[in-house]
């Protein structure tokens, strides 16, 4: 029958392959049931009318559907939210639910993402549950497949069994199965933040600027000319839109279009500047700090970096110690060239003014206001051919010439009536201005508004409301079909009642046949034909992508074993779905993991979720100008990271293993061979002795050990060797088996 058995365990005669007995036990094993008239009772009494033991998926089914109820208010309130919000089309892969305080923003985010875990770990959970119930066979589904020399899984999330439950309960399992992708794949990135960055304007200033001294710098020249202009056309959406240009085009042509479209407001003048300043809207910081403004790219940016030297003071006077300078800050860190040395020019530049008299009218021109043909509308052309020829050679003269010497090439070059008047300050021609260069001594940040974003996407809230109405009715479904099958074996402890009250007839004489035995081939019927050939119980087939189910059914079978070898050490009732009225058998409702593991896995399988969400996370990146106009050709949408979330992450997952493995080297409590979730192992240790009821066997105090009588399959079969002893799970008193003893 097998060719060995674990410890000194050995086949008895009973399970000569040739023996007459032998072939009666398959041929009549369909009629099972009505054996024996004990065996119909205690059939009955573990059978109720009732089938209770839908109640844990009809749990399961309502659960769901309050979360489902959960999913669809959120959807509500935060479509009402972000119709508020004229950013917002009508659909769109995400929709903007709040904008303002990235404090608050980032909160929200946090809080919402571990909301969301919380509801996809019950949703998950009960799934699982539901998909174990549906996979977990029935007695007579065993009884069945033992005849026919193959074995089920009870108690786990089992890939063997889906071979033998049915097509209406496979299809089942499989939309759970299927439906479950979602919540890993989508359910975090249904919620996710917009960062909002600027672009970095730079002015140099004295390193004795603040709050208090900013109003003594104000001059007219300064008030004239101060002028930050932004590097990219600022709030480009209706231009962007309207120009029908695509979006990563950034020609010159493109630019010109928009700059030609006009934004005067885009510049900051010196008094919004010096109110900045005076409320004290900034921040300072060192020279090393200075010198990596690059990081602004991932903190929000600047509206303007004033680096500061010591080279200038606020004594000095706002026209030279408040300077331009051709250093920038883009919105990327790339863009971005800071160092230990910066050049400065003054705002106001200096530009010639000529008077040209005609008739005894006096015409005064600069190089701002000078054109030919203004000029030629009220003088002729020889007078502002020379005029022309003036400003020009002045313009090109880096060492601006003075008064007399343009007075001296008007003299020598022109025929009109030109003089030179003097030098007027001009902000458009600052080509004249000396340029030098000053040491960094740290800087002050003027922080723009705060314009970041929560989003949520409407198109997955679709997808992750859908998967969970699939889901709920897949599991009142699963309740429905429920009440027209036998009651499934959820638990090894079911598994245990069963066969103690209908003892399994394929599997007599073989109480040490063990999991590992079955699976090398020591049971085998004569009619056997080959196994398909599939892929045995391997949770990661349920979602390959998701540790939970390996861990789960690791831990799960690590604790149904480590219970089921206790049996073997002392008394103890059975732990069962639906315990029988008035007996000492326990329930659960978490199958074949019991309270004080279940929850504490739940709970760290969802902060764990919700650090890995923390960890690398999707995120939009919106640019802005400094009036906090959107710029959306340099707004882009990525991954983001938290090494902090990364690192604590890791440390989680480290410390699960190490559970895990401290689990695993835990010694058994007795030499019980080891069943696991095998229901041939299971049934093999479960041939109660001869004088037991079996109606009342299964529902107090029950051990495993050797038993003091006969197995009940004795009686009829001509017993066995007086050498041989049997073990059986029994509630009569046992002793602990011999090494020195043969059993069967």
């Amino acid at each position: 029958m097998f060719s060995s058995q674990r410890y000194h365990g050995v086949p008895s005669d009973r399970t000569d392959k040739t023996s007459p007995e032998w072939s009666n036990q398959i041929e009549g094993q369909e009629n099972i049931e009505g054996n024996t008239k004990t065996e119909a009772i205690a059939h009955e009494s573990s059978s109720p009318q009732k089938p209770h033991w839908i109640n844990g998926v009809l749990l399961c089914a309502k659960a769901t559907t309050a979360l489902l109820l959960l999913n669809i208010i959120f959807i509500a309130v935060a479509a009402g939210l972000s119709n508020r919000n004229s950013e917002n089309r009508a659909f769109s892969s995400f929709q903007v639910m709040y904008e303002g305080s990235c404090v608050l923003s980032k909160r929200w985010n946090v809080a919402l993402h571990l909301i969301i875990n919380v509801l996809s770990t019950g949703i998950l959970g009960a799934s699982n549950y539901c998909m174990q119930s549906l996979v977990a066979p029935s007695r007579e589904e065993v009884d069945k497949y033992h005849a026919r020399g193959r074995w089920l899984d009870i108690g786990c999330s089992s890939v063997r069994n889906l071979f033998v439950i049915g097509r209406s309960r496979l299809a089942l399992w499989l939309v759970l199965l299927v439906t479950a992708t979602p919540f890993h794949l989508l359910y975090n990135s249904m919620v996710f933040e917009s960062v909002a960055i600027n672009e970095l304007r730079v002015v140099v200033g004295p390193g004795d600027l603040n709050s208090s001294n900013i109003a003594s710098l104000k001059t007219p020249a300064l008030d004239q000319c101060f002028s930050i202009k932004p590097m990219f056309p600022g709030g480009d959406a209706a231009v962007y839109r309207g120009a029908n240009v695509d979006g990563d085009d950034t020609s010159n042509s493109y630019l010109s279009h928009v700059v030609a479209d006009g934004y005067p407001e885009g510049e900051l003048n010196w008094q919004n500047f010096a109110s900045d300043i005076a409320r004290g809207d900034y921040e300072r910081l060192n020279t090393q700090q200075c010198i990596d403004l690059d990081s602004f790219g991932k903190s929000g940016g600047a509206k303007v970096v004033v680096m500061l030297t010591n080279a200038l003071s606020v004594s000095q006077g706002g026209n030279t110690s408040m300077l331009s300078t051709s250093l920038i800050g883009g919105l990327t860190p790339a863009d971005t060239t800071f160092g230990h040395d910066v050049e400065g020019s003054e705002f106001a530049g200096k530009t010639l003014m000529i008077n040209i008299l005609d008739s005894g009218r006096a015409h005064y021109y600069t190089n701002d206001n000078f054109t030919q043909k203004a000029c030629l509308d009220t003088l002729d052309d020889s007078s502002c051919s020379d005029a022309y020829d003036v400003l020009n050679w002045a313009s090109l003269d880096m060492d601006q010439p003075t008064i007399e010497r343009v007075n001296r090439y008007i003299q020598a070059n022109t025929t009109s009536d030109i003089t030179a008047s003097g030098y007027v300050t001009t902000c458009d021609d600052t080509s004249m201005n000396e340029s030098k260069t000053y040491s960094v001594d740290g800087c002050l940040v003027i922080k723009p508004e705060d314009r970041c974003q929560l989003l949520y996407s409407p198109p997955i809230c679709i997808i992750i409301a859908l998967a969970t109405f699939l889901k709920v009715v897949a599991m009142f479904l699963a309740a429905r079909i429920g009440r027209h099958r036998s009651p499934p074996l959820l638990t090894v402890g079911d598994a245990v009642a069963s066969f103690m009250e209908r003892p399994d007839r394929t599997t007599e004489g073989m109480c040490w046949l063990s999991n590992a035995d079955v699976r090398r081939g020591a049971w085998k019927a004569l009619d056997a034909g080959r196994e398909p050939a599939t892929l045995d119980n391997d949770p990661r087939l349920l979602i390959i992508t998701v540790s939970y189910f390996f861990y789960n059914s690791v831990l799960t079978s690590m604790l149904a074993t480590g219970e089921y070898s206790s049996y073997g050490a002392s008394p103890k009732p059975l732990r069962v779905t639906w315990p029988i009225k008035n007996s000492m058998q326990q329930s659960t409702y978490w199958l074949s993991m019991p309270y004080q593991y279940g929850v504490p896995l739940l709970m760290i399988y969802m902060v764990l979720h919700w650090l890995i969400s923390q960890s690398i996370f999707y995120v939009r990146v919106m640019a802005y100008d400094w009036i906090g106009r959107p710029i959306y050709q340099f707004s882009v949408s990525s991954l983001g990271y938290n090494p902090l979330a990364i690192f604590i992450s890791i440390l989680v997952g480290a410390l699960m293993v190490c559970l895990l493995l401290g689990l695993s080297s835990r010694r058994f409590k007795s030499e019980i061979p080891l069943a696991g979730a095998c229901s041939v192992a299971i049934s093999a240790a479960c041939h109660v002795p001869r004088d037991e009821p079996l109606d009342q066997a299964a529902r107090g105090m029950v051990m495993w050990g050797e038993t003091m009588a006969s197995p009940s399959w004795t009686g009829d079969c001509g017993g066995i060797e007086d050498d041989k002893g049997h073990c059986s799970f029994t509630s009569l008193d046992t002793v602990r088996p011999s090494l020195s003893k043969m059993y069967a």
